[in-house]
């Protein structure tokens, strides 16, 4: 990223996708360690965690980490909060913000993006019968099953 800069080739907006996970790994420090060296590289950092469920048929929490460069990317007021939101800014979140440093933390962005529209779809609706998937008969199951060898 240094090198970037060194070279005015420096992205203009990073977002980097992880597990949850990284926000609490090694006591916080690695989280904190990327949030640093964005803000020590020019840019505007914050996160939101997003679940999938929000969207498809499936629970499964990313978090995103965010930076937008100072310099080059002038923020819309409706995209920042004053603070946390219950939707994007989960309480692990929200703690690994508060062990950030205080250069970190006058850097940082709580992201507002709009709330999902509520999701009407469930799994069965990707993969009923009218999207031309085919089941195996019962008996096509319990001759497949009886195919399989059993555990010891």
């Amino acid at each position: 990223m240094t090198r970037l800069e060194e070279e005015d080739r420096a992205p203009h907006l990073i977002v980097l996708e992880n597990v949850c996970g990284a926000l609490s790994s090694h006591g916080g420090k690695d989280f904190a360690a990327i949030c640093s060296a964005l803000s020590r590289g020019g840019y505007r950092v914050g996160a939101l965690v997003m679940n999938a469920v929000h969207f498809v048929p499936q629970s499964r929490p990313r978090l995103f980490i965010i930076g937008a460069r100072k310099a080059s990317v002038p923020l819309p007021s409706e995209l920042r909060a004053e603070g946390p939101k219950d939707t994007w800014h989960s309480s692990a979140l929200v703690e690994a913000f508060g062990k950030l440093s205080q250069s970190s933390q006058k850097s940082w962005t709580w992201w507002n993006l709009p709330s999902p529209v509520p999701r009407t779809s469930i799994f069965a609706d990707l993969v009923e019968d009218k999207l031309g998937v085919k089941w195996h008969t019962a008996a096509d199951t319990k001759r497949l099953l009886g195919m399989m060898s059993l555990s010891t």
